[in-house]
């Protein structure tokens, strides 16, 4: 009873039924799992990923940090806490430097501010040219979920960074006398 049970967990065919069963409820839960645990794996990953530096094409470098340690700079790239002998202590990791790992962390709470610049369309569909500043509170890889107020309104969106320090940006909001639902896109910059 226990193979049978496991067989149709992998079957496509009972799969399948499940899918109709639970009107896909029971696929999504699923697939949400799935890219939960994929994601905390992938972060995981990156922070015990050793650092890699290219330094001056393939040569090496011994940085002097006290009296006993020194960085060493391989050939490959990897960077070693080493003691005056030269015996590796350490190899340097992401999770060594928390500046590095929270820059590569896909997901997570940051605050930055950036102006912005666009137009937007009122429900009345009077279009206007609009300019303010605001800032960006969550990021998803590339992607960020912003808040920002300009001369018209108020607005929450989302942005894409195409750049490092700049992106299109689109979002929703409410004019200022309150009765206008406008819907706004443009370009931002961060600071």
């Amino acid at each position: 009873m226990g193979i049978t049970t496991l067989l149709k967990l992998v079957s496509p065919f009972h799969w399948q039924e499940s899918v109709n069963f639970f009107k896909t409820k029971k696929f999504v839960l699923y697939i949400f799992l799935g890219l939960a645990i994929y994601g905390v794996a992938y972060v995981h990953g990156l922070s015990n990923k050793p650092i890699h530096i290219d330094f001056l094409k393939g040569q090496e470098a011994r940085i002097k940090i006290n009296d006993n340690e020194y960085l060493h700079i391989l050939k490959s790239g990897t960077v070693n806490l080493e003691d005056e002998a030269g015996h590796k202590l350490h190899t340097i990791k992401v999770s060594d430097i928390p500046a590095l790992q929270k820059a590569l962390m896909p997901v997570g709470f940051e605050l930055k501010a950036f102006a912005t610049v666009g137009g937007s369309i009122g429900a009345n569909r009077q279009t206007q040219p609009e300019a303010g500043i605001g800032v960006s509170f969550f990021k998803l890889w590339k992607a960020n979920i912003d808040v920002w107020a300009t001369q018209y309104a108020g607005y929450i969106g989302a942005d894409y960074q195409l750049c490092p320090n700049s992106g299109p940006l689109v979002g929703i909001g409410r004019g200022w006398a309150g009765d206008d639902v406008r819907i706004y896109a443009g370009w931002q910059w961060k600071f």
